[in-house]
């Protein structure tokens, strides 16, 4: 399964409207499978973007979690994506250039649009 970094900033932006320091329960991304985002949190668990408990059960197809909250680093990484005028951005970039990105580069490209877009360049 490819990591999918749309899913990723809508983890995280369902995770913060969330009134609480925790995730709402049941979690759910309109538009994605269950499967897909319980993986796509045990990532995010790896990348110290939330913290997550370990739903994995024997004949899973790949590694699941439930998030519980989100982290320092995942604050910092949403506060440099969160607007759509940058993550449009960011994903246009990326698509005109047909290549992904390691996180920390698609960090850099997402803090370096948005520094533009505020005067910090």
């Amino acid at each position: 399964m490819k990591r999918d970094m749309e899913l990723v900033r809508a983890i995280l932006l369902a995770m913060e409207a969330s009134p609480h320091g925790f995730a709402p329960l049941p979690f759910t991304v309109a538009g994605y499978d269950q499967g897909v985002i319980e993986h796509h949190v045990w990532l995010m668990e790896q990348g110290q973007l939330v913290t997550a408990e370990e739903t994995t059960a024997l004949g899973d197809a790949s590694p699941l979690a439930m998030p519980l909250s989100i982290t320092w680093r995942g604050h910092d990484f949403l506060d440099t994506v969160r607007t759509d005028r940058v993550w449009l951005k960011v994903k246009a970039e990326l698509k005109d250039r047909a290549m992904s990105l390691p996180f920390e580069l698609l960090t850099d490209l997402a803090m370096k649009i948005a520094k533009s877009y505020v005067g910090l360049d």
